[in-house]
């Protein structure tokens, strides 16, 4: 089936959709006796790249075969991440699978963004002992990684 006879209109103009279905349990199964698995979702899209001017993938947070496709059809990653102390040991091997996508595909990335989920400025617990929040600790990690970091609040406080 081609990808052109799944896509769905949305309610707003020029958004549409090509959903999931359960048959996707099974695609990383199937996809291990392929060849070129990595590509097989890039060329897929090549169909309708041309037919739109963003094609946004959301990928599971894994590193099986549906997110490596996911990967290497992209030309920019936005990555969302969590300011725990589990995203600080998470970066490293983040910027690490990225090279190794590349080194494995000889795929890279035009951009790649991070977005800094639930970010809490200070507390008064920091302010008191003058040290950097978990966010504050994470955000400076990201901003020394990659080039474009967003933040989003935790509250309505601002910045």
């Amino acid at each position: 089936m081609l990808i052109t006879q799944v896509i769905v209109e949305t309610g707003i103009e020029n958004l549409h959709l090509v959903p999931s279905e359960l048959d996707l349990t099974v695609a990383e199964v199937v996809m291990q006796d392929v060849k070129d698995k990595t590509v097989i979702l890039d060329r897929i899209l090549e169909i309708v790249r041309l037919m739109y001017d963003y094609i946004l993938i959301d990928s599971p947070p894994s590193w099986g075969l549906l997110a490596l496709n996911g990967l290497c059809a992209a030309n920019q990653v936005i990555v969302p991440l969590d300011p725990s102390i589990f995203s600080l040991e998470a970066l490293d091997n983040l910027k690490r699978s990225f090279q190794d996508i590349k080194q494995m595909t000889g795929h890279s990335f035009d951009q790649i963004i991070a977005i800094l989920v639930r970010y809490v400025k200070s507390t008064l617990f920091s302010r008191i002992r003058r040290q950097r929040t978990p966010s504050q600790e994470v955000e400076a990690r990201l901003r020394e990684m990659f080039h474009t970091v967003f933040i989003v609040p935790d509250s309505a406080e601002v910045f």
